[in-house]
């Protein structure tokens, strides 16, 4: 149809859900929210603009029986009828384009299987008199007939119900002209609203302001171990590997041995663990037989906070070399009797 779909109107049936005393006062009834083509309905503003208790989407043979053409279905299927409330999100609501200075249209459903129509037109299709949908007259029987929810005939209504997305005014500093950004999440822990499911089955219940007995509301939550590791690689790394927080590393050094079979090495190496234990930082020692970009490589890749390296030069010094994971470039040699404060320098003071 060459139309875009900020120009389109989109049609969401959702069916209210009602206890037995409702259904026997009011019948089954019915939202037909209407948001724009590039827009998402949001099922919770939905719910509660229309004030029900909870919504959801209608079975589209239900919605077919009752006269909707489900994926098809445009602001005129919820006109005179009964239990049926048109919500129609701000901006959808526009029946007069004041930059363009015409009257404006949209392509929506055309309430038959297949068919799309264009030129629709707030005003012009539901009888109105301004230029949105609020202009209706939804009262007017003679025009609309009977309509809206819990017996009313108010059967349309506008409201915010769609999901916000980036470049919406910012609800918190709309006046200084700041917009909404997205940005990519992840999810370390989950709020779970159980409900009075558990609290009825325990008898668990409080006295209410009338001093009547109310079942109480629960809830829990989690926090994911692996999910805040993940979080956290996802924040601290580089092209060569993790570069892990000391707070949740799984070690805070490494300490690489150049020769693994020089007892020089291997005393070194044992010295640096145990004087770096003694302080309260942990410590894997790599004594592999690999060569030592390898070891390094690897180093780089599991990301402990510092590396110390026990070879002959530093030895010769006197001390070892230690580089921290976040630093780019060689380390420096460290004289062993000052490798604790270095640590300490970098780790912080151990946990």
């Amino acid at each position: 149809m060459k139309v875009k779909p900020p120009h389109m109107l989109k049609s969401v049936l959702f069916k209210v859900e009602s206890n037995a005393e409702e259904l026997a006062k009011f019948g089954e009834e019915y939202i037909l929210a209407v948001v724009r083509g590039d827009h998402d309905v949001n099922e919770g503003k939905v719910r509660d603009a229309a004030q029900v208790r909870g919504i959801k989407l209608a079975d589209p043979a239900e919605a077919i029986a009752k006269g909707f053409a489900i994926g098809f279905v445009s602001p005129r299927a919820a006109v005179g009828k009964k239990g049926v409330l048109l919500l129609v999100d701000r901006d959808a609501a526009i029946s007069f384009d004041d930059t363009a200075g015409k009257a404006k249209f949209w392509v929506t459903g055309g309430d038959m299987k297949d068919y799309h129509v264009k030129h629709f037109n707030w005003q012009r299709e539901l009888g109105g008199l301004g230029k949105d949908p609020l202009a209706a007259n939804p009262q007017n029987k003679q025009t609309h007939g009977d309509g809206g929810l819990r017996g009313g005939d108010d059967y349309m209504m506008v409201a915010d119900v769609r999901n916000a997305q980036a470049g919406d005014p910012s609800p918190k500093a709309a006046a200084a002209g700041a917009k909404l950004e997205t940005a990519r999440g992840i999810e370390v822990g989950h709020i779970f609203k159980l409900g009075t499911k558990y609290s009825d089955a325990m008898g668990f219940a409080v006295l209410n302001k009338e001093q009547q007995k109310q079942s109480v509301i629960m809830g829990c939550y989690g926090i994911g171990v692996s999910r805040t590791m993940a979080a956290s690689v996802e924040q601290n790394h580089d092209a060569d590997g993790i570069i892990w927080p000391a707070a949740i590393a799984p070690y805070h050094a490494l300490v690489v041995l150049m020769k693994f079979d020089d007892p020089k090495h291997v005393e070194a190496a044992q010295q640096v663990a145990k004087t770096l234990a003694a302080a309260g930082y942990d410590v894997l020692i790599d004594d592999r037989d690999e060569r030592p970009g390898v070891k390094f490589k690897d180093a780089d890749l599991i990301g402990l906070p510092l590396r110390i390296t026990i070879g002959d030069k530093a030895l010769d010094q006197g001390g070892v070399e230690f580089k921290a994971r976040a630093d780019k470039g060689k380390g420096d040699v460290v004289p062993m009797d000052s490798l604790v404060s270095k640590a300490a320098a970098v780790l912080g003071a151990p946990h």
